[in-house]
């Protein structure tokens, strides 16, 4: 315990040490937060069901069971949050949401009868229930579901059965209902609790509906709180205020997610006006005073934005260096090489391949009238690829790397390979981000707050994109000199 509160104190100290001009030179440009790599822009639209069959089939051996993850996104809300990123409907039509259950029944049912036929025994440990908002289905829809879901799983002996929550669609009956399903932890979407920004996003709960929910003397799950900070109307008083109710309330874990306003992808988030938001440089002060808040309160900081209680599994993967990566975030080292997404918009992983669903509930429809896994876009890894993708998750997760192991599972020379990334990263030991060894790198406490900067340096998409933006730029140059 002694030691613990003194790496918090430690690195408390370092962020509080930390320099606005290192927060202007690394945050002037956006970082992928590396849920996946390559990242979803590099996915190719040619990854057809066909080639989702085909590349299970190679990767999943026959008549032996293979641990895996699912994910199964129900899309629907009954009110829209302006702030919002993922594939929604709002609706309070009942017959379109039992519409949709039947064909995500028909999808489990498709893939069950896929396992059998291929001899392929799933053993399913973790079951993540996401939206949009599940607890938005009916207690006979979401009864059916889990009767669906027993066909791939034992949903009572589960490592992991999570369920996302709008604290506004619940009861505390209900919560004693979910419980009785299986479900263990629960993700409640509060994201900031001051009204005015409340009002801004259109999402309105007080702090006391939270506590007669998850009252403390009584918990029955494991608890996360979704936070954002970067929204509307929001100051570094105000976030405060926020993480102290926060910490009144007692989650045993915390993701602080940076908002980021891309009105051009999600329309809907045009209802908000940026004059009102606060800036980067903002924003992250925002974020360290959290950081900093969090870890005088005794959480630990886990990879980029996650914080949980010293004793909550998450923490203990972090301190041993097992944390793990997967489609949702964070894990506690239960990383399976097979999670696959059920639903609209869904991703899944595995072996060598990335795949997503299709967005649209009409085409969603169509493919499974069809017969046919809703395939939307996929990618399939090279060897570089899956050689990139594990420094990088070494890096976010554990803030570490260690060339020996590298160099043993990959059978490569780590400073040959990546010779130019080792030479770009004395940027940052320079900053004191971290430490460069013969056989390691080490990310430093300040460093942690900008982990996917240095994560990106490994990203050879990104250093082909700013290749081909520099190379263009250069030769509209040249043109202008010429017509000079």
């Amino acid at each position: 315990l002694f030691q613990r509160n003194s790496a918090n104190r430690k690195m408390s100290k370092a962020i509080i040490e930390l320099d606005i001009d290192l927060i202007k030179k690394y945050e002037k440009e956006k970082s992928p937060y590396y849920t996946t790599y390559p990242t979803g822009g590099e996915w190719s639209n040619d990854f057809t069901a066909e080639n989702y069959l085909k590349a299970l089939e190679e990767t999943l051996p026959k008549n032996k069971e293979i641990p895996m993850a699912l994910y199964v996104h129900i899309p629907f809300c009954k009110r829209l949050c302006y702030f919002c990123f993922c594939i929604t409907y709002i609706t309070g039509n009942r017959e379109q949401i039992n519409k949709f259950t039947k064909y995500i029944f028909r999808e489990i049912e498709m893939l069950n009868e896929f396992f059998k036929k291929n001899s392929i025994i799933p053993k399913v440990k973790e079951i993540h229930l996401g939206g949009g908002t599940p607890t938005y289905l009916t207690k006979d829809e979401f009864n059916q579901l889990i009767e669906k879901l027993q066909l791939l799983a034992d949903v009572h002996n589960l490592d992991e059965f999570a369920l996302e929550i709008d604290p506004r669609t619940v009861t505390k009956e209900d919560m004693g209902y979910y419980f009785s399903k299986g479900i263990n932890r629960i993700s409640f979407g509060i994201q900031d609790f001051d009204p005015q920004v409340q009002k801004a996003v259109n999402r309105v709960h007080a702090p006391e509906l939270i506590s007669k929910l998850i009252p403390k003397e009584v918990r029955k799950f494991s608890v996360n709180f979704d936070l954002i900070y970067g929204l509307p109307f929001q100051t570094r008083e105000t976030f405060r205020n926020t993480i102290e109710e926060v910490k009144k309330l007692s989650p045993d874990r915390i993701s602080l997610y940076n908002y980021d306003h891309t009105p051009n992808i999600h329309g809907h988030q045009k209802l908000l006006n940026p004059a009102d938001m606060p800036d980067v440089d903002q924003k992250t002060v925002m974020y360290i005073e959290s950081v900093r808040n969090l870890l005088d309160n005794g959480y630990e900081w886990v990879g980029i934005d996650h914080f949980a209680k010293p004793d909550d599994k998450l923490a203990k993967a972090a301190r041993n260096g097992t944390l793990g990566r997967n489609l949702n975030g964070y894990t506690t080292g239960r990383t399976y090489d097979i999670e696959l997404g059920l639903g609209p918009s869904s991703i899944g992983s595995f072996g060598r391949c990335y795949v997503q669903s299709i967005k649209s509930l009409p085409e969603y429809y169509k493919s499974i009238n069809e017969g046919k896994f809703p395939i939307l876009r996929g990618s399939k890894l090279n060897d570089d690829d899956i050689l990139r993708r594990e420094v990088i998750i070494n890096i976010i997760c554990n803030g570490f790397v260690s060339f020996n192991s590298i160099e043993k599972k990959y059978n490569i020379k780590f400073q040959d390979y990546f010779k130019n990334e080792l030479g770009s990263l004395h940027n940052f030991e320079e900053d004191g981000l971290l430490k460069l060894f013969d056989d390691k790198i080490a990310v430093q406490p300040v460093g942690r707050v900008f982990v996917q900067h240095i994560a990106k340096t490994f990203d050879k998409y990104l250093q082909d994109a700013n290749k081909r933006y520099i190379r263009t730029h250069e030769a509209i140059k040249l043109d202008a000199l010429k017509v000079g």
